[in-house]
């Protein structure tokens, strides 16, 4: 295994890293560094492409061409320590939190073992308060698996942060977008399960003008989590180039939150950092997957 490619964004602190493996493939992590922030983040990856099919992600429109499989314990724990050890970062600082978060390319749902065995060991590995997170769409023909990941962390009392990738409020428009993701009212009450039972879990809610941001979606939204006390981290869309869906507007964003706020719904915007270097939700350095890592 090596370090391939160091890229830096000219819009923040983002640095984005690409790794060879043994085996020629190429998989990619990102450093999320915000001067005055308490915490670090390393955002990390489960397989070296997708099979969710989401319509809104990067990936999608070139996963068949791009060889697909788990990455490993080793190979995880390869990136972030090289990125955790560079010098020239802040991630070492001892004021700093690290957050080492699963939110990169692939689903972490279809890589359970490899995803848990790579906390365990990174948990007390280094000289900072080190915090993990982990996003799933939670997968229709993988949601046993949720309950397993649930279980193995409380054994090994791993505190993971749960985000559910939700985006959508409505099933129909959810399956359209999100086709191999489970059925909304049973994805929320296995977050709810684990909030309750394991740690702490958020909502991922991505706003796309005209399909999932108007006031009766955030209705919908609303009804959905009344009485779970939930939280929902609002979301930047990242529209592919040529699409014609686009982010939501500041006015349908505010609309959207008062809904929420209606019932005492938590929320935060967040927009994601490292736009130009495929950092940002959904997005990667596609060419170096299609070079390096495309199906003979």
């Amino acid at each position: 295994m090596k370090i391939f490619e160091k890229i830096y964004s000219k819009l923040d602190a983002t640095v984005k890293y690409i790794f060879q493996a043994d085996d020629g493939l190429v998989y990619e992590m990102s450093y999320i560094h915000k001067p005055g922030d308490y915490k670090d983040i390393i955002c990390v990856p489960s397989q070296t492409s997708c099979a969710m099919g989401c319509k809104f992600c990067h990936v999608t429109e070139v996963a068949n061409k791009i060889v697909y499989r788990n990455l490993y314990v080793f190979e995880l724990l390869y990136g972030i320590d090289y990125i955790y050890h560079n010098m020239e970062l802040g991630v070492k600082h001892a004021d700093k939190t690290l957050l080492i978060s699963f939110m990169g390319i692939g689903e972490p749902l279809y890589n359970v073992d490899n995803v848990v065995s790579t906390i365990r060991s990174l948990d007390n590995r280094y000289q900072v308060k080190t915090k993990f997170a982990v996003a799933t769409s939670l997968p229709e023909a993988k949601w046993s698996e949720f309950f397993r990941f649930a279980s193995e962390t409380q054994k090994l009392m791993l505190n993971v942060k749960m985000h559910l990738s939700l985006h959508f409020g409505d099933n129909i428009v959810r399956k359209e977008w999100m086709p191999n993701a489970l059925a909304i009212d049973p994805a929320v009450a296995a977050l709810e399960f684990y909030m309750n039972q394991i740690w702490k879990a958020e909502i991922h809610y991505a706003l796309i003008a005209g399909v999932n941001d108007s006031v009766e979606d955030a209705k919908q939204l609303r009804y959905l989590l009344l009485g779970r006390d939930i939280p929902v981290k609002l979301l930047t869309f990242n529209p592919m180039p040529g699409e014609d869906y686009k982010p939501s507007d500041e006015q349908s964003i505010g609309a959207f939150e008062e809904v929420l706020w209606e019932v005492d719904i938590q929320t935060e915007r967040y927009t994601p950092p490292g736009y130009d270097v495929g950092a940002s939700c959904g997005q990667l350095m596609l060419g170096y997957y299609l070079e390096h890592n495309k199906k003979s």
